[in-house]
């Protein structure tokens, strides 16, 4: 008999927390899972880690693949999977044993998603914060309270959630492997577009540390976030074409607007920068609706960005290109004069 939780554990060079992690996992009440140990290419002595718990435990699965970030990890799993139903544990974090009897319980159909909170652990103690979402039956495409009351976007992770796997598989839902950050987000909106319900229900039984890594990260890149960008910008249209009410995702188009100048910015950081020939490329190719959202979005951090963001919204790329080398020229001469 198939499981009817798979849960996935993506891991790389976790060493220090994923005894602790795998532990919890195990010690679940609802005991019908099985658990996927979705290890990266680790060079620590994860793999072995995992390999001692699946010798003990028969619903545990390893998936020993080579090193190609948290997405490819985390696709591999989805891809293993046999339960009807998924959830992630990221490798330095761990649950109490009612994390997965918590969400299944919440399940009353297929075409759902069940949140639950979740704790979020800092070095200073008293800087622990806890997110509990309480009861809250919502429709998929009731977007003024998920994004604008609930602020479901900041919680866009794949942890403390319960995910359909024939919703994920039969709509091709991946994590992006050219999105180094936020790929998340991406996700979890693909598979909103795709139900009906999300459920919200009370209690955190996800402990989350903010200060460490257990998964590698690419860094930022300008494929990356122009990716993000042109994905989530994408989505944003895709739900307002299916929207019941009047709602302009102000919050998301935000977002899109910040990774869209993140994408035009990260070519002139060291180790990062491009040729005047392709950075002056990357601004001519940019569309009136992305001008548009950066005008009307953009939210400016730094005074010297206004006049940036005026000359891109003005057309003058040439000038907005010799500024933003100037700035950074006089960043790096203050940078190495301290």
């Amino acid at each position: 008999m198939n499981p009817e939780i798979s849960i996935i554990i993506p891991i790389y060079n976790a060493e220090k927390y994923l005894s602790q992690c795998i532990k919890s996992a195990l010690a679940q009440t609802y005991i019908n899972f099985e658990l996927i140990l979705a290890d990266d290419g680790s060079c620590d002595k994860s793999s072995a880690i995992c390999d001692y718990f699946a010798s003990k435990d028969n619903r545990i699965k390893v998936i020993h693949k080579t090193n190609g970030g948290p997405s490819s990890a985390r696709n591999a799993g989805i891809d293993h999977a046999t339960g009807n139903w998924i959830a992630f544990i990221d490798a330095d974090d761990w649950v109490n044993p009612e994390y997965i009897n918590d969400l299944f319980k919440a399940v009353d159909g297929e075409n759902m998603l069940i949140v639950q909170g979740i704790n979020y652990l800092n070095k200073e103690k008293d800087k622990n914060t806890i997110v509990d979402f309480g009861n809250n039956i919502v429709s998929s495409n009731s977007y003024y309270t998920i994004f604008s009351i609930i602020k479901l976007y900041k919680y866009g992770y794949p942890v403390s959630k319960l995910y359909n796997r024939d919703v994920i598989i039969n709509n091709n839902i991946r994590f992006d492997n050219d999105i180094n950050l936020r790929e998340d987000l991406i996700f979890m909106l693909q598979y909103l577009i795709k139900i009906k319900i999300i459920k919200f229900i009370p209690n955190s039984n996800y402990y989350y540390r903010r200060d460490t890594c257990g998964l590698t990260y690419k860094g930022s890149s300008f494929i990356s976030e122009n990716k993000f960008y042109n994905s989530l910008y994408s989505l944003i249209d895709r739900m307002d074409k299916l929207k019941n009410a009047n709602y302009n995702f102000i919050e998301l188009k935000q977002i899109a607007a910040s990774a869209l100048m993140g994408s035009i910015f990260i070519n002139y950081h060291p180790g990062y920068i491009k040729n005047r020939k392709e950075r002056l490329t990357i601004l001519n190719n940019l569309k009136t609706e992305d001008l548009n959202l950066i005008k009307q979005h953009y939210n400016i951090s730094r005074k010297y960005l206004y006049f940036l963001v005026y000359l891109i919204e003005k057309k003058r790329y040439k000038s907005f290109d010799y500024f933003l080398i100037l700035i950074f020229k006089i960043r790096f001469l203050i940078k190495n004069t301290h």
